[in-house]
């Protein structure tokens, strides 16, 4: 991994406090928008300390900047920095990397040489559906995510795909869409 010398811009974004009236944290997730909107040029990497584990700042803060904004991510918790642990410095370190286009896996020659012979790329696909306690309409924080389906929002599913881009199999890209609940498409 190469680290350059330049010291990185650091920006904080004022969220509002959760209310009941915001269930989904739209708020907090409007803000660290316009905070990011608001550094001028686009950033490589978005390294992202999250005061706890609140799951909406995370989802929301996912779906904005890896799908609106086309920024990677990475999030820690401030409270494992905090604890010094080398094995979660080690982990964050490994994600930075891969998101940077870096390669943190591979197999050995011997064993890719079949998979050389000819043009290959690895596929996975498949389809997510939402679990019991999901709240309905809940995907992004964007309403073109939002599927309608009579006179309320019904849970919709994700199917997803990845595919390998590089000689050596290790970068894969996903795609995904929102469909119909419980659907196999």
């Amino acid at each position: 991994m190469r680290v350059g010398n330049a010291d990185p811009k650091i920006v904080a974004a004022r969220l509002p406090q959760g209310n009941r009236t915001d269930p989904t944290r739209r708020n907090a997730i409007f803000a660290i928008r316009d905070t990011l909107r608001g550094m001028g040029s686009k950033p490589t990497l978005v390294l992202v300390i999250l005061s706890n584990g609140d799951k909406h700042i995370y989802s929301g803060l996912k779906s904005l900047c890896d799908g609106a904004l086309a920024v990677p991510t990475v999030c820690v918790h401030a409270s494992k920095i905090r604890k010094s642990n080398p094995q979660y410095f080690a982990n964050v370190a490994l994600k930075v990397n891969m998101k940077m286009g870096g390669v943190n896996h591979g197999l050995d020659q011997s064993s890719m040489e079949w998979l050389k012979k000819a043009p290959t790329m690895l596929v996975g696909m498949d389809v997510t559906h939402p679990g019991p306690r999901s709240v309905k309409g809940t995907v992004g924080v964007h309403e073109f995510l939002y599927i309608r389906r009579g006179s309320f929002w019904k849970k919709p599913s994700i199917a997803a795909v990845v595919a390998s881009v590089d000689i050596r199999f290790a970068q894969y890209p996903a795609s995904l869409e929102i469909q119909e609940t419980k659907k196999e498409v």
